[in-house]
């Protein structure tokens, strides 16, 4: 998990590595994809290199070329050009398009040649939505969790957090306190097993919304799960086969929020009004 991270990081800066030019015999027109479509962006983005196939070809700039991606449907969208500096100090061909990628969608991401010689195809499909099936609350007043299962999932999350919706006593606006379990859990026939330390998480909520340490009057209004999943490519990121025409990376993140009803008699146990 701590290798997706960092390739998500990385690609987050628009390469693998920049003080490498790829060269690759016999790929004339081919060009590298890197990037990844987010749920939660409303733009995406991808970088483009020209695959150079000696070490004293010129590195094409690729303004002209036409991006075109589309959905499931059909429906196509024109993505747009610009520059950005690598770490390298060299120019780096970006580019843009104002959407945001629906659950469980499969987009295909085109790039031609503006006179029609050559193109580049990658296809990736985002995660789908998944569905909580929480378990009965288990534990005393001081060990209290549940287990919930995010069902559906066939690998291990990128990250999950707990959201817990309160307000306190007086307040004018709820908040929302997030409790970062990460990758924690186990995969499972049905999907991932994650323990949710409620007792633990009250105790971290009520010294955030009243720092006296007073757990009196704070009223739980509802409690869900961030998912953020990952698409089949990141399983192996160096040997993906989603593309023709070219090489690189292209991949999915799906970043999902889910709630679900915490029993009554949880809710008192561990101190909150219930105001589910």
């Amino acid at each position: 998990m701590r290798a997706v991270l960092t390739i998500i990081a990385l690609l987050s800066l628009w390469g693998c590595d920049n003080t490498i030019v790829p060269l690759v015999p016999g790929s004339e027109g081919h060009l590298y994809v890197y990037g990844y479509f987010d749920t939660a962006a409303d733009t995406q983005y991808v970088r483009l290199d020209a695959v150079r196939t000696s070490a004293l070809g010129e590195r094409e700039r690729l303004a002209d070329l036409e991006v075109v991606s589309f959905d499931g449907s059909g429906a196509a969208t024109a993505w747009s050009h610009t520059t950005v500096q690598l770490d390298d100090g060299r120019d780096g061909d970006v580019y843009m398009a104002p959407f945001r990628p629906r659950a469980g969608e499969t987009y295909t991401l085109t790039a031609s040649q503006s006179d029609g010689t050559a193109s580049t195809e990658a296809v990736v499909t985002m995660p789908g939505l998944p569905t909580l099936e929480p378990q009965r609350p288990r534990g005393d007043t001081l060990t209290l969790f549940q287990t919930v299962r995010v069902a559906g999932l066939e690998r291990d999350p990128l990250r999950l957090t707990v959201l817990y919706d309160v307000q306190g006593f007086g307040a004018d606006e709820p908040i929302q306190f997030p409790v970062d379990y990460g990758a924690t859990g186990s995969l499972t026939p049905g999907g991932w097993d994650l323990d949710v330390f409620l007792k633990r998480d009250h105790t971290t909520v009520v010294a955030h919304v009243n720092p006296d340490g007073s757990a009196r009057d704070i009223t739980l209004l509802s409690i869900g799960m961030r998912t953020e999943l990952l698409s089949p490519e990141w399983d192996d990121p160096d040997n993906v086969q989603n593309i023709t025409g070219g090489r690189g990376f292209l991949g999915a993140i799906g970043r999902y929020e889910l709630t679900w009803r915490l029993e009554s008699a949880a809710v008192e146990t561990l101190g909150f009004l219930d105001g589910q």
